[in-house]
C-alpha cells in the first residue's frame, strides 16, 4: 500500500499549507493509498483529506525541530515491509497526475540537487521501499549531534550513504522534466511536461503569483 506521508512541525507552515497538498495528493493520485499528516500542531487541519498523528509517534518520542523530523520516515516502524512511503515537503505543487511515480519499485529515490546536478542530493520528495532502509534512523539517533553538524537532513542523509558506498535512484533521471524546481526552472515559465513543481527555500508558493491553468506566467 502507498503510504503518502506529510510533516508540519512548528509555525513555518500553515494548515493551509496542508490542507491544498492533501487535496491536491487526493485528486493527482490514482491509485489506491493513505495520506498521512503528523504534527505537533493539529488544529485547522482539514481531517476528511488526511489521517492526522502526534508527531512524537513517527519520531518515537525522540524531541526533533524542523526538517530532521524527516529523518523518522526511515524508523522500522514508520513503515511495513511491503509498504511504499512517498514524502513531498509542505512547499511542494502538484500540477497533475503522479502515478508515474509508482510506475517502478526502486528502493529508495530521491531527486538531484537543482542547483549542483552532479554533486548533491535533495530530500523535497522521497520514496522509501519497505524498511530497508531503517538503518539510517538508527545511525542517526545513535550521533544526534554529529549529524545535526551537517547541515540538514538532505545532507546527513547523504553523508551517510556516502559512507557505505551506497547512492539512491534519482527522480529526474527516472522521470525528466516530470519534477522541476521554481527557482531553477520556472522563472520564465513552467516547463511543459512539469507534474511537480518544487518551492525549496525562498520564495515559498504564497508568495508568488501562481496560476496552474496559465504555465506561462507565475
Amino acid at each position: 500500500m502507498i503510504q503518502v506521508v506529510l510533516i508540519k512541525q512548528g509555525k513555518k507552515f500553515s494548515a493551509e499549507y496542508v490542507n491544498r497538498l492533501a487535496w491536491d495528493i487526493k485528486k493527482a493520485l490514482g491509485l489506491p493509498h493513505y495520506r498521512h499528516l503528523y504534527t505537533d500542531d493539529p488544529d485547522h487541519v482539514d481531517t476528511d483529506l488526511v489521517n492526522v498523528h502526534l508527531l512524537h509517534q513517527l519520531t518515537g518520542g525522540v524531541p526533533l525541530e524542523g526538517w530532521w523530523n524527516k529523518m523518522a520516515l526511515f524508523r522500522d516502524r514508520a513503515i511495513k515491509e511491503k509498504d511504499r512511503i512517498l514524502w513531498l515537503d509542505l512547499d511542494t505543487v502538484i500540477l497533475g497526475n503522479i502515478d508515474f511515480l509508482f510506475a517502478r519499485s526502486d528502493p529508495f529515490v530521491m531527486l538531484r540537487d537543482f542547483f549542483y546536478p552532479d554533486k548533491h542530493w535533495n530530500s523535497s520528495i522521497m520514496l522509501i521501499e519497505g524498511n530497508a532502509y531503517s538503518w539510517i534512523w538508527d545511525q542517526f539517533v545513535s550521533n544526534m549531534n554529529f549529524y545535526q553538524r551537517c547541515g540538514g537532513d538532505q545532507q546527513a542523509i547523504e553523508y551517510m550513504l556516502r559512507e557505505k558506498n551506497l547512492e539512491p535512484v534519482l527522480a529526474q533521471d527516472l522521470w525528466p522534466g516530470k519534477i522541476v524546481s521554481y527557482k531553477a526552472d520556472c522563472l520564465e515559465g513552467v516547463p511543459p511536461n512539469a507534474q511537480i513543481v518544487c518551492f525549496h527555500g525562498r520564495p515559498m508558493p504564497h508568495e508568488v503569483k501562481w496560476d496552474p491553468r496559465n504555465r506561462a506566467k507565475l
